[in-house]
């Protein structure tokens, strides 16, 4: 038996309501711009091979009215597009942000991975004996400024200075 989505659900131009009736977006539309009047968020899954995604309603900004932000999450990437008011929810609209959000999250994963790649490639220039060179140059100079705080010290302490020809 199919899962209960979470959230009310548009599939192929029909929401189905949480009382279980069907409101088809273009012959109902006057029922369905009455439930997105007091609606905070549903799911929308495209006619198209684009993935689902969520649609919320957020208070604009100074309290004027309240907008549509469309949210789709792909491989830890969130991606948010602007959709409107109610009468902007239309099927044309709302597959058209499909698109907007596949658009965003590509170009997301693109860019995390070209600099994943130029990390990866970057890393592996650096070979183990080169580490190990600059680890002992490195060693090498710290040793040097130990003797010559040391030398520093025993003039402070007024004490001869020590007997490094050994």
């Amino acid at each position: 038996m199919p899962r209960k989505p979470s959230l009310p659900t548009v599939t192929r131009g029909i929401f189905q309501t949480p009382a279980n009736r069907e409101i088809e977006l273009e012959a109902d539309w006057d029922d369905w711009q009455d439930w997105l009047m007091n609606a905070e968020s549903f799911r929308y899954c495209p006619m198209s091979s684009e993935p689902a995604y969520t649609m919320r309603k957020e208070q604009g900004t100074k309290g004027q009215g309240s907008y549509w932000y469309a949210y789709r999450k792909q491989s830890g990437n969130l991606a948010k597009c602007y959709v409107g008011l109610d009468e902007g929810l239309t099927i044309e609209n709302l597959e058209a942000v499909a698109k907007q959000l596949t658009e965003k999250l590509k170009r997301k994963v693109t860019k995390s991975v070209s600099v994943t790649n130029s990390l990866v490639t970057d890393r592996g220039a650096v070979t183990k004996d080169d580490e190990i060179e600059k680890l002992q140059t490195e060693n090498k100079k710290l040793q040097r400024q130990v003797k010559q705080l040391q030398r520093q010290l025993q003039i402070a302490l007024g004490k001869p200075e020590p007997d490094i020809s050994r």
